[in-house]
């Protein structure tokens, strides 16, 4: 009897750490390229928050609903901007150059100068803005808790295995 309860305690504990370890994983997919998390990681960023277009508006962003950002547009050539909350920083393409802007809760954007084939200076034009974040996205409080108790009721039943 004693050795079937070992036997089913140490099953229920590596059911529980297994719980507690794969939902990590699943759902993991590659980002593509040119998406916000990438752009925003490239850059050293934890994610992208929403990437816009000149003049259309929004192209794409998973966390776009998770923030109020406004973009008011000048013929492409620059653009103002307001994030609620702050933003960890803000990309800006123009052509094939990139800069990179510290973030905040507001600010104004401008084309990229540069120097033409004969050297003469010249200026691109936006071609979108992309906001980035530095903080790891809000978890739900359930997720963590269920987590931490499930990984400390693995360990109180190996303890207890190992005991006996």
């Amino acid at each position: 009897m004693v050795k079937s309860v070992k036997v089913s305690l140490m099953i229920l504990a590596l059911v529980l750490i297994l719980l507690a370890v794969v939902p990590a994983f699943v759902g993991a997919t590659p980002v593509p390229v040119g998406n916000p998390d990438t752009e925003c990681a490239n850059n050293v960023f934890n994610f992208g928050i929403v990437k816009y277009e000149c003049p259309s508006g929004i192209e794409n962003g998973s966390m776009g609903g998770s923030y109020d950002i406004n973009v008011s547009w000048n013929a492409c050539t620059s653009a103002n901007w307001t994030a609620d909350p702050a933003v960890g920083g803000v990309l800006v393409k123009a052509a094939t150059l990139y800069e990179v802007y510290i973030g905040g809760t507001s600010g104004v954007v401008y084309g990229i100068d540069d120097v033409n084939n004969q050297g003469k200076p010249i200026t691109h034009d936006i071609s979108h803005i992309t906001f980035c974040g530095n903080e790891t996205p809000v978890v739900p409080e359930f997720g963590m808790i269920i987590g931490i108790v499930t990984i400390l009721g693995a360990l109180v039943a190996f303890m207890i295995i190992r005991r006996k």
